[in-house]
């Protein structure tokens, strides 16, 4: 009885383009607006879509179905609140929803950064939207991300890309702000100075963000490598360790689908005449399936054979080529050290 190569590793999620990447993966700014976050389709179903979100498939979930007019507006409103509470725990974390006291709708306001949001709009809305600034990576967790010789898959590059963001929208939002109080106030009136303080500590923030993704995109794929070879030499070690019980396993587990297979294929011979339509179709499937599994078994006993007689030679040069990785990170985190380090006080 005759009894496979780890998957190669392709790193594609980034590009060294960090203003391409910012293009492909900034939300869209935002300015205080309303949102009729209800759905219902012609049956009468509901379901909700939270800032361009569908959430059907969260209700559908928590085995959450609503139809109008069957199901109150109390329990649509209590649905609501449970995709709520998925929207922050699946999309944007940074994002604070505000219950108001107004039981009657599930409209949603969405302000803008640093907005003080009047009585009126609250008691319009059911939900005030508030955008919370994200948290900027430390350098302690960067040094972390670049020396690590352990996986270290925290996506840094999105919670930068999530806190330039915010910085566009708060500069965006207080341009608006800043015209509208010239205009009423002047040019020097304190409305007008705290809104251009903030746009200034907002621009210095955006500087910040872009130097700090530009020189982590440089390692992007060295992270992912890094974090492919430390988990693959950990597979491999505990497979070699094992590998002779697993052996052992999957050749009784091939040995009793392939008799399987080779009775089957003789009960058929034997009834080809006696056997209806179903009864055929029945046994072939079960043929096809049982090859199919052969197959599967085949590949995984090669896999482990070529550890077995090869096992310390692919531990070693996994080891080297994770080193080479680590020696790249090493000195890349010095670069950057050097040029970013001042980003972070």
């Amino acid at each position: 009885m005759k009894i496979s190569a780890i998957n190669v590793y392709s790193a594609q999620r980034y590009s060294n383009n960090s203003n391409k990447t910012q293009k492909n993966m900034t939300p869209q700014s935002f300015s205080g607006r309303t949102e009729n976050p209800e759905k219902v389709n012609e049956y009468g179903f509901v379901s909700f879509s939270i800032l361009n979100h569908d959430m059907s498939d969260f209700l559908r979930q928590r085995d959450i179905r609503l139809q109008k007019p069957y199901s109150s507006q109390e329990k649509i409103a209590e649905a609501f609140a449970k995709n709520i509470e998925d929207y922050n725990e699946n999309f944007e974390p940074d994002r604070y929803f505000e219950k108001t006291e107004n039981t009657d709708s599930l409209k949603l306001y969405i302000a803008d950064p640093n907005e003080v949001v009047t009585e009126k709009v609250k008691n319009e809305h059911a939900y005030i939207v508030h955008d919370n600034e994200p948290k900027f990576p430390t350098m302690e967790q960067i040094r972390s991300k670049y020396l690590s010789e352990s996986p270290e898959p925290h996506d840094y590059f999105k919670d930068i890309l999530r806190y330039l963001a915010y910085q566009k929208r708060v500069i965006l939002a207080d341009s608006n702000n800043l015209k509208t109080a010239e205009c009423h106030f002047g040019l020097n009136s304190d409305e007008a100075e705290g809104y251009t303080d903030r746009i200034v500590s907002a621009s210095q923030k955006v500087v910040k963000a872009r130097n700090v993704l530009g020189e982590l995109n440089k390692s992007g794929e060295d992270f992912m490598y890094r974090d492919f070879l430390a988990n693959k030499l950990q597979d491999l070690k505990q497979k070699y360790k094992t590998v002779d019980i697993h052996l052992k396993d999957i050749e009784f587990k091939k040995y009793i689908t392939d008799e399987g297979i080779q009775k089957n294929k003789e009960l058929l011979e034997r009834n080809s005449k006696n056997f209806g339509y179903y009864e055929r179709n029945g046994i072939q499937g079960a043929i096809r399936s049982s090859i199919e599994y052969s197959k599967k078994l085949q590949k995984q006993y090669d896999e482990y054979f070529a550890i077995k007689q090869n096992g310390p030679q692919m531990i070693q040069e996994t080891q080297d080529e994770l080193n080479n990785v680590l020696t790249r990170l090493r000195q890349n985190y010095e670069d950057f050290e050097r040029k970013c380090s001042n980003d972070f006080e």
